[in-house]
């Protein structure tokens, strides 16, 4: 059986979570769990609205709408969690790389 993309119009045209990017090769589906999906090494699911994926036992991320090329996707986690979009996650490290910088000198 051959692995299909999430994003193949033969199936419906999941959604991707793989950082917000677009993937690139092959497809791989990982022996005996045939939902899950590999593109240079980023986990790939497909949800539809409402639908939902488990991270751990305590992070829950859901779809809560497609429209168009924009998904809202509602996260509970508990509070000790960080939960941060990647741009602002990443400036929150710069910031604090250039403090710890700025300290050592």
């Amino acid at each position: 059986m051959d692995a299909q993309c999430c994003c193949d119009p033969g199936r419906g045209g999941g959604l991707h979570l793989s950082r917000g990017r677009m993937h690139a090769g092959a497809p791989r589906v990982v022996p005996g769990s045939p939902e899950r999906t590999y593109h240079s090494g980023v986990l790939v699911l497909s949800r539809r609205p409402n639908e939902s994926i488990m991270i751990g036992g305590d992070i829950v991320l859901t779809v809560l709408e497609v429209r168009g090329d924009q998904v809202r996707i509602g996260i509970e986690a508990p509070r000790s969690v960080d939960v941060h979009r990647e741009e602002v996650y990443r400036e929150i490290r710069d910031a604090v790389d250039e403090a710890a910088a700025a300290t050592d000198t």
